[in-house]
């Protein structure tokens, strides 16, 4: 009921909620649509449709639409507050889709423009824990003690901590 096209940003938002409500109602398909529709009505705020329409695709595993929407959201609005969350939930794609070099770079993208950011430091353990499994020692053990470095007190230093000393017990190499 907006006839004459003002008020575009609160048509987005509605359109946004809507797409909120059938996503929580897991009804993938449906929100992806509204949110298309809040990204075409108001296109300077689109980076949260953007967004969402990419964690839908994701839940629907469509993890090469989802890459190239959260790649478009970070091209296209590189000072969203969603950015951060894009870089990190790309890596994520990138694992889920057996891509690791991919992740690994998306990874480190995050930690160079958020470096002091929490999901720089989850991602800083799961470009770790990718080196650590794909038997990629030198690799892991090099990052595991740049999040040592990086991130004394946190969670995620301990976390590294005990990967290390597991490696370390595999190789036979018990001094370090």
């Amino acid at each position: 009921s907006n006839p004459t096209g003002e008020n575009n940003e609160f048509i987005a938002d509605a359109y946004s909620r809507i797409g909120d409500c059938y996503y929580y109602q897991r009804q993938f398909a449906t929100a992806k649509q509204y949110y298309d529709k809040a990204a075409s009505v108001d296109s300077k705020n689109a980076d949260y449709a953007l967004f969402r329409t990419a964690i839908t695709m994701g839940m629907d595993k469509a993890y090469s639409s989802k890459a190239a929407t959260l790649k478009q959201l970070i091209r296209e609005y590189p000072q969203s507050t969603y950015a951060e969350q894009a870089y990190y939930e790309l890596g994520r794609t990138y694992v889920e889709q057996g891509k690791h070099k991919d992740a690994i770079t998306v990874y480190d993208e995050l930690a160079k423009h958020y470096p002091s950011s929490q999901l720089a430091r989850r991602a800083a353990t799961e470009k770790a824990m990718i080196y650590n499994s794909n038997g990629d020692y030198a690799n892991a053990i090099k990052a595991y003690k740049a999040i040592i470095e990086r991130y004394p007190h946190s969670d995620e230093a301990q976390l590294a901590l005990g990967d290390l000393k597991n490696i370390y017990i595999e190789k036979g190499n018990i001094k370090e």
